[in-house]
């Protein structure tokens, strides 16, 4: 007498559950179809600690539709299928939301179970028999052969119960114009993301790494959400790839709202507006630490994610608002702001309304929707390449502005510095005609040869004054003019020229620069960059009580590179972001008579005519600047 065993009765027990349901089921015909989506055909109930031998068919009940959205489940499905042709059919059965956790399939054929298939994103690559972005799986059908399919579905958040089914062919070349789609989008996101990053260090504006961080964070959401990640198998963790799906799109709303608050400069222009911005990203970042907390912690927060949705909704909402408020304002660049943002609610509100189930979901909202982000970034990159030609403009007015008051500032120093410089060689000049009267007047026998004597030298500082004119001249009319000249001799120039306040106010300056070192540039420019400094160094000592003044003015070569160091002790630059010094109207004196143009007229002469660059810092409770050329 045979005895059976457990196994045996629980596999009694399933043959005559699947028997008893199929007298009451619907069963699809599959030779009469070649691309399907089963979901009338497919009954469901919700998992209660179920197991496949245990299941009450008699409570399923019918799907009322393919995606149930946000959700929670697991639930267990039931599909019978036949073939009712002469001829084998070789279908694939799948399900359309790529990144599924897990779908364990149970195949019956004939009341048997035959086989069984783990699917999902939480099963190895390796393990997968039939790998595509879905959950899917190969089935060939022979003629008049019944199949019925039993399945436990189990994600996150948002279910989709259907099985879609394609012919094998069809689905492959389908699959096959898909990744051509993909291929070309992502193509294309690399493109932007290579081209940002080249419009970076072409106008050297942040602005273009955020707009490559928004192209890169939605490109892997997009390749998340549709199973490319899973699919490509790079070797990432099962998990990880769920974990780029979901803080990639939250990530990529938090740097759509950082574009907006820099791009119109809220900070600034618009506080109110700036504190709402704020609070959004706030929001989002609490968002992005639950869903973390949820996918590694406890999942039961994820009964949650429709927050997720509604906050998407109500950021992308909100920056459309702003952006025909800016449209209004005629902030620069505002109508493609306005394009891009309408662009971005149209796709997202279709993609959120749809993944959550409140508008149905359809196949072709995945493709709409990446190639709408695309457009937007396209759009958000001729707002920024606007914007920039626009501010290149004004820089540039600004800039012939900034010269020209550069020039009528500078022609009274200028003057005052042609009167210092020529009191010497007038003086001289003077002292010498007076030798020559009174030779020409006690000592004629000597006078021709003291005249031939004195002649020279009066030539001599007539041509140092007419070179004082030249360089003055050449300065007003903007001619670069440059010669070898000793460094130090330079200095010592300019020293001399503020010799009366810089003794006045007991300043010592220090040159530590050597006596051979000598240059081929335009001096007169040199001169200027280095008078600028010592006047606000000189200004700094009025209002200071410190006791010892030092000014410490160092030249170096290295590397073909010249180095001019200036640096003081007068208390250093009191502004929050110390480059700001060299902005146009940005002035630190205390009794603001300063114009704000000195710093800004350095930069400008240094980058421009010396063809270096200038920094600073604030250093021994002094400032140091540091050029190079």
């Amino acid at each position: 007498m045979i005895t059976l065993n457990k196994i045996s009765y629980k596999l009694i027990l399933i043959f005559f559950i699947v028997f008893a349901s199929n007298l009451f089921s619907k069963t699809l015909d599959i030779s009469k179809h070649s691309d399907i989506n089963s979901f009338e055909y497919i009954t469901y109930t919700k998992d209660d600690n179920n197991k496949i031998d245990n299941l009450d068919y008699s409570k399923f009940k019918s799907l009322p539709k393919a995606h149930l959205g946000n959700t929670t489940g697991p639930f267990w499905t039931k599909l019978e299928i036949t073939n009712s042709s002469d001829k084998q059919v070789n279908i694939v059965l799948f399900n359309e939301l790529a990144g599924i956790n897990n779908i364990d399939v149970y195949l019956f054929k004939n009341n048997k179970l035959i086989k069984k298939h783990n699917l999902g994103d939480f099963v190895p690559q390796e393990k997968i028999e039939f790998l595509t972005r879905y959950p899917s799986f190969n089935l060939k059908i022979d003629s008049n052969e019944k199949y019925t399919i039993i399945s436990r579905v189990e994600n996150y958040s948002i279910y989709n119960l259907s099985w879609r089914i394609k012919d094998f062919n069809n689905f492959s070349l389908d699959e096959l114009n898909r990744f051509l789609k993909f291929g070309l989008l992502i193509g294309l996101g690399i493109f932007f993301i290579v081209l940002n990053f080249l419009n970076y260090y072409t106008y050297k504006n942040k602005m273009y790494i955020l707009l490559t961080a928004i192209t890169l964070s939605l490109l892997l959401y997009q390749a998340g959400f549709h199973g490319l990640l899973y699919y490509l198998d790079f070797g990432m963790n099962l998990s990880l790839i769920t974990t780029i799906t979901w803080t990639s799109s939250v990530i990529g709303a938090l740097f759509i709202l950082l574009f907006a608050y820099n791009f119109f400069n809220m900070p600034k222009k618009y506080h109110k507006i700036s504190i709402s911005i704020k609070i959004l990203i706030y929001m989002f970042i609490v968002v992005l630490i639950g869903t973390l907390y949820a996918q590694y912690i406890d999942e039961s927060l994820f009964k949650y994610s429709w927050v997720l949705g509604v906050l998407v909704i109500i950021s992308t909402l909100y920056l459309f608002i702003l952006s025909i408020y800016f449209l209004i304002k005629k902030e620069i660049s505002s109508g493609y702001y306005f394009v891009a943002e309408f662009i971005f609610l149209l796709a997202l509100l279709l993609n959120t309304l749809g993944l959550f189930n409140y508008i149905e979901y359809k196949e072709n909202y995945k493709y709409v929707i990446p190639f709408s982000h695309l457009i937007s970034y396209i759009v958000y990159m001729f707002a920024l390449n606007s914007r920039n030609r626009i501010k290149y403009q004004q820089l540039k007015n600004a800039k012939a502005l900034l010269m020209e008051k550069y020039r009528f500032n500078s022609i009274e120093q200028a003057i005052g510095n042609i009167t210092h410089q020529w009191k010497h060689p007038l003086t001289k000049i003077g002292t010498t005609f007076a030798l020559l009267e009174v030779t020409f007047k006690y000592n004629k026998d000597n006078f021709d040869k003291i005249f031939i004597e004195k002649t020279e030298s009066i030539n001599n500082s007539i041509n140092l004054m007419k070179k004082i004119i030249d360089e003055f001249s050449n300065n007003i009319n903007n001619v670069s003019n440059k010669n070898d000249f000793l460094i130090k001799k330079t200095v010592l120039k300019c020293v001399d020229i503020l010799d009366t306040p810089i003794t006045l106010y007991n300043i010592n300056v220090n040159i530590n620069i050597k006596d051979e070192f000598k240059i081929k540039s335009d001096e007169y420019v040199l001169m200027n960059i280095l008078l600028v400094f010592l006047n606000n160094s000189i200004d700094a000592f009025k209002s200071s009580s410190i006791s010892h003044k030092d000014i410490d003015i160092t030249f170096k070569e290295f590397d073909n590179k010249k180095v001019f160091i200036y640096k003081d002790n007068a208390g250093g630059i009191q502004l929050k972001n110390i480059d700001e010094v060299f902005n146009y109207l940005v002035s630190t004196k205390k009794n603001k008579d300063g114009k704000g143009i000195g710093l800004a007229i350095v930069k400008m002469l240094v980058e421009e005519k010396l063809n270096g660059s200038i920094e600073v810092e604030n250093k021994d409770n002094g400032c140091e600047f540091t050029i190079k050329f």
